[in-house]
């Protein structure tokens, strides 16, 4: 059986580190994002397949579709979040210009907003994702 130095000790606790935190990031970004997108009311499914999620800057168009279930959003956000690095900025926009009025109580099906009702639950979410991959 071999020894390894400290220094390598040291390396691969770090190594080790940086791929739970990255695993940690991307499993709260993916919860996150599918509580948001599924939390968005539905009339007929626009609002909800125009929430983007983007890498690096935000999406700054509105796109001509409609999700009813939101399935084929969180799969994109889902593909997105998994691709990206690290050390990348994730987003998750939605730019229809009636999305803030939904978000602030002008809907009876997301009293609380979609995107501020599910920030409030950010907290357990990392620590649950932190308990799950033992960072």
């Amino acid at each position: 059986m071999t020894k390894k130095s400290f220094s390598g000790v040291v390396s691969s606790f770090k190594s080790d580190a940086i791929a739970a935190c990255g695993e940690t990031r991307k499993a709260v970004a993916i919860e996150l994002f599918k509580s948001v997108i599924l939390d968005t009311p539905v009339d007929e499914g626009r609002l909800r397949a125009n929430w983007q999620a983007t890498t690096d800057n935000p999406a700054t168009g509105q796109l001509d579709i409609y999700d009813e279930n939101g399935g084929g959003t969180v799969a994109l956000a889902v593909k997105t979040v998994n691709q990206s690095n690290n050390d990348q900025v994730l987003y998750l926009v939605n730019n229809l210009p009636y999305a803030l009025a939904i978000e602030y109580g002008h809907s009876d099906q997301a009293p609380k907003g979609m995107v501020r009702r599910n920030m409030v639950r950010i907290s357990g979410l990392i620590k649950k994702a932190i308990r799950e991959n033992k960072v």
